[in-house]
């Protein structure tokens, strides 16, 4: 995810003050954890005695189900969430949504593949009142506790089978708190529509999943709401009917997705179609209010998906476009295919546009298609996102790179002592200053280590050996080893955990 700074005076002042906040309507770097608005009184309560924040599980000490098997992942990022033991394959949502500003309605059918005997299958859910559920069709005993959903069957199920849970559920989608800064995060609703921005525990805000990065699967949407607001979602629109005053709306996707990369938006948005490279499909979505001049800056997506293509490979997914919405605070993020954007920011410095556009493009290679298995390794999403960002600067005519490494150099200098080292941040800083910048310095020191050559092999292999799967730090380490026939156990020891930075490699 994306918030951008207009200067390294604001990078200072974040590094110095902790701040994503400024009164002069620059676009700063940070994601959802900016946002600043607060839940109702009774959601806060909620939270702090029962929810996501009050947990300190791990995989060992955590909650178990009835065969003694941890009900979460254990992720000190996010504790509590997730669940060990089960492979979610798919998720298909039918949702309803009357008015985006309003309750939903939704069933969701999610096929599961027991890793081992389960007692009962759980799910991340916050809020919203089930209202029934069965396991292949059978009834099951439904509980809850704080954010999680439990659906027991009458006997267990027996490890490698795979089943379908059926839920149907209702209810305000009221957002969570963010455990990685202050904010909120979830399904949120402005004047002119409903959107999502789930990174990252939000989708229990209106889905009940296996919400963390470590399970990937299929999704497909559809999502009925008046025929006079649009609405759409990650993926390719697979069909669209109207009846009766309300058009449904279904999006399937043929790659896996994590579940905080969710897009689902419903509301005055007009539908841009385009084509990219190769005939790939591209579609935005805008706010209505949006003037011409402004939608002409989404005409550079293709230039930009080329221009990475020549670095990365191929565009791994099966379609990509901006969802441009009021969003306020303001921030961007990646959601699969359908990158989150502030209207506000086509409004604005239409260069600091094109690096905020070109960062969540390359997360559809580094963070949509491949994934980290842990928050932990959340650098694998940012510094290579901001690396390509600085690379997109060049080749536009935006920033040199080397005034972008010197920038990348301030940060890691400082951001260090701040923030610890780069591949395990601390849980309330890894959309920190120094994950973005610092990392991509990292990554350039990299490239002086090995060589242009080797450097883009490996972001190329690494982006196409691992496309659907999850990854960690070890897995990039192991790859840039084979492909450089070096051990670079010393490189990486160095830079991506030591408190103090290294110069850079003089070759």
């Amino acid at each position: 995810m994306l918030a951008r700074m207009a200067s390294m005076v604001i990078a200072a002042a974040l590094l110095v003050s902790g701040c994503t906040s400024s009164g002069d309507g620059a676009i700063q770097r940070k994601g959802p954890a900016s946002t600043t608005s607060s839940l109702p009184d009774s959601d806060q309560d909620q939270d702090s005695s029962d929810g996501e924040g009050g947990s300190t599980s791990s995989p060992t000490d955590g909650p178990l189900d009835g065969l003694g098997s941890p009900t979460s992942v254990g992720d000190p990022v996010t504790p509590g969430a997730g669940a060990e033991g089960i492979d979610v394959l798919s998720y298909d949502l039918d949702l309803n949504v009357a008015d985006p500003q309003g309750p939903i309605s939704a069933t969701v059918l999610i096929t599961v593949k027991a890793e081992q005997e389960l007692a009962a299958l759980n799910l991340d859910l916050h809020g919203l009142t089930v209202e029934s559920a069965t396991i292949d069709d059978l009834p099951v005993d439904v509980s809850r506790d704080g954010d999680e959903l439990s659906l027991k069957p009458k006997s267990p199920i027996p490890q490698d089978t795979e089943f379908v849970a059926a839920i149907s559920y209702s209810g305000d989608p009221n957002p969570v708190e963010d455990p990685s800064a202050p904010g909120v995060i979830g399904w949120l609703d402005r004047e002119s529509g409903s959107f999502v921005a789930a990174e990252p525990i939000g989708t229990k805000a209106f889905l009940p999943s296996n919400d963390h990065p470590s399970d990937k699967a299929l999704f497909s949407f559809t999502i009925t709401a008046p025929e006079n607001l649009t609405a759409i979602a990650n993926g390719v629109l697979a069909e669209k009917l109207t009846e009766n005053g309300m058009t449904s709306w279904r999006y399937t996707q043929s790659d896996p997705m994590a579940t905080y990369l969710i897009q689902i938006a419903v509301g005055d948005y007009d539908l841009i179609e385009a084509t990219g490279p190769r005939g790939m499909q591209i579609r935005h979505a805008v706010v209505r209010n949006l003037s011409e001049e402004q939608r002409t800056l989404l005409d550079q997506t293709a230039a930009q998906i080329e221009f990475f293509e020549t670095l990365f490979g191929p565009y791994p997914l099966d379609t990509y476009g901006l969802l441009v919405a009021d969003s306020s605070p303001e921030f961007a993020l990646e959601t699969q295919t359908l990158t989150l954007m502030p209207a506000s920011w086509l409004r604005g410095n239409t260069d600091e546009f094109s690096r905020v556009a070109a960062h969540e493009l390359a997360h559809q290679w580094y963070g949509d298609s491949i994934t980290p298995s842990s928050w932990s390794d959340i650098w694998l999403n940012e510094s290579f996102a901001t690396y390509a960002e600085w690379l997109w600067a060049d080749h536009a005519g935006i920033q040199p790179l080397e005034d972008s490494i010197e920038e990348g150099k301030q940060v890691a200098e400082e951001g260090r002592g701040i923030y610890g080292p780069i591949d395990d941040p601390r849980p309330t800083e890894i959309f920190s200053i120094n994950v973005y910048y610092g990392g991509g310095y990292v990554l350039h020191a990299l490239r002086l280590e090995i060589g242009d050559e080797q450097f883009f092999e490996l972001l190329r292999r690494w982006a196409a050996d691992n496309a659907g799967d999850n990854v960690s730090t070890e897995d990039f380490e192991a790859l840039a080893a084979e492909i450089t026939g070096s051990d670079l156990t010393d490189f990486f020891e160095t830079w991506l955990r030591s408190d103090s930075l290294p110069a850079l490699p003089n070759k």
